[in-house]
C-alpha cells in the first residue's frame, strides 16, 4: 500500500484532514499534497505515518519491552481508592461518562458526535438530526456506566449483576433486555464460534469465578476476561458495551484506571480480540488494554 492510500485509509477512520495533518505534525497543504500523490514524506514523516497506521490498525509484532514499561507504569499508579476520587470530582466523572459513552456506541456503529452525546446525556435534549434509538443509546449507557461504578465496590461478580447491567443498557432498546439469548448467534467478519444458548448459564457462571479469581496480573485478567465474555456472547445484542463495561469494572476492581476503547482504535482493539479468541494470545489484547487504561489515567487525572 502506498503513502497515498495509507493516509486515506487512516483519514477514513474519521479523522479532518486538519486532524490529521496535526498530528502527523505537518501542515494541510503538505499533507494534501501527500494524499494526492504529488510529493513524498520524508523519512521521519514516512516513520511516523507507519507508526499512526499501526496504532490504528495493529500490528503483528509485540514490542514487548516498551509493553512492559507501560505495564509498570500504570501499575505504579494503582489507586484503591479510585472509584471514591471519581465519584467526589463532579468535573472529572462527567468527563469520563462522556468519553466512555461516546467511544463505546461509536465502537457499535452510533453516529452520535461527542458533542451531541453530551448534549443528550447532560442537558437532556433532544436531537431532531438524530434517531430516538441512537440518543437512548447515549441515555441509558450513562446510566448503566453509573452503575458499573458502584459494582466496583459491591462485592464478587454475579450473573444476576450482568444481566441488570445490560437490562439498564438496553431498556427500550431490546424487547430481552436483561435476559440471555435464547438462539445461536454469529459474530460477523469475525471467524470466532460464539457458545451454545443452553451453555449460557454454565459459561457465565464460569467467567465470573474467572473475573472474581486472584490474579498477580491484573492488565492479564483482564483482557483475557474480555476475550472469553465476547466469545461467550450471552446477549442478542449489546455484548460488545457490557463486555467493555465488565473491563472497567474490573480495572477499578484491582485499583487500575478503567479501560476506555477509542472509537479511532477500533480496528486494532478488534484485531487483537480475535488474536485473543482464535490463538489464544492474550498478549496484544494485554498491550492495548494498558494503553487505554493510560487514557483513561489522563482523563481522571492520574498523569
Amino acid at each position: 500500500m502506498n503513502v497515498a492510500d495509507t493516509l486515506r485509509k487512516i483519514k477514513a477512520l474519521g479523522f479532518t484532514q486538519q486532524e490529521l495533518a496535526n498530528r502527523l505534525g505537518v501542515s494541510f497543504p503538505t499533507l494534501n499534497s501527500w494524499i494526492l500523490a504529488k510529493s513524498q514524506p520524508r523519512k521521519s514523516h514516512l516513520l511516523a505515518i507507519e507508526s499512526l497506521y499501526i496504532e490504528l490498525f495493529g500490528s503483528d509484532k509485540l514490542n514487548y519491552a516498551e509493553f512492559n514499561i507501560k505495564k509498570e507504569f500504570i501499575y505504579e499508579l494503582r489507586d484503591k481508592n479510585l472509584v471514591k476520587n471519581i465519584l467526589k470530582n463532579q468535573d472529572i466523572l462527567d468527563n469520563l461518562t462522556l468519553k466512555m459513552t461516546y467511544n463505546t456506541n461509536s465502537l457499535e456503529g452510533n453516529t452520535l458526535t461527542e458533542q451531541d452525546t453530551a448534549e443528550i446525556i447532560f442537558k437532556k435534549r433532544v436531537l431532531a438530526n438524530h434517531s430516538l434509538m441512537e440518543q437512548l443509546e447515549a441515555t441509558n449507557h450513562r446510566y448503566a456506566f453509573i452503575y458499573a461504578l458502584k459494582l466496583v465496590d459491591d462485592g464478587a461478580m454475579n450473573v444476576d449483576k450482568i444481566l441488570e447491567l445490560h437490562r439498564i443498557l438496553m431498556a427500550g432498546i431490546l424487547d430481552n433486555a436483561g435476559l440471555l439469548r435464547y438462539h445461536s448467534v454469529r459474530i460477523l467478519g469475525s471467524g470466532v464460534a460464539t457458545a451454545n444458548y443452553l451453555k449460557l448459564p454454565e459459561l457465565l457462571e464460569e467467567f465470573c469465578n474467572y473475573f472474581n479469581s486472584e490474579a498477580q496480573d491484573s492488565i492479564q485478567l483482564i483482557a483475557s476476561s474480555h476475550a472469553q465474555f465476547e466469545q461467550i456472547h450471552p446477549f442478542s445484542d449489546g455484548n460488545g458495551r457490557v463486555g467493555r463495561l465488565l473491563m472497567t469494572i474490573m480495572a477499578l476492581q484491582h485499583g487500575l484506571a478503567p479501560v476506555l476503547v477509542l472509537q479511532k482504535r477500533k480496528q486494532a482493539y478488534y484485531k487483537y480480540l480475535r488474536k485473543a479468541q482464535l490463538e489464544n494470545d492474550s498478549s496484544f489484547l494485554e498491550y492495548f488494554v494498558t494503553e487505554m487504561s493510560i487514557e483513561a489515567a489522563k482523563i481522571i487525572k492520574l498523569i
